[in-house]
């Protein structure tokens, strides 16, 4: 049986859309997104206690919608 891996995809598609807002960001919004970027991808190397998996799988997620609502809020304000 074949195994899905879908904690990788979900990462992929976080990074996917954290870099997309990234170029469109003004200056906060980059400070944010980078420091949120390091605090999610680093801190799992650095903090290990035993529910930190679901902490920053549920912050990965939420990092990616965030990312996601800006893209679209951004395109539709700049058509205007």
């Amino acid at each position: 049986m074949i195994q899905i891996p879908y904690k990788a995809i979900g990462y992929v598609l976080s990074l996917m859309m954290l870099l997309g807002a990234f170029n469109i960001a003004t200056y906060k919004w980059r400070i944010f997104l980078s420091s949120a970027f390091l605090l999610l991808f680093v801190l799992p190397f650095i903090w290990t206690p035993p529910i930190h998996d679901i902490v920053i799988f549920i912050g990965r997620l939420m990092l990616g919608i965030i990312s996601y609502l800006y893209l679209r809020w951004h395109s539709h304000s700049s058509r205007i």
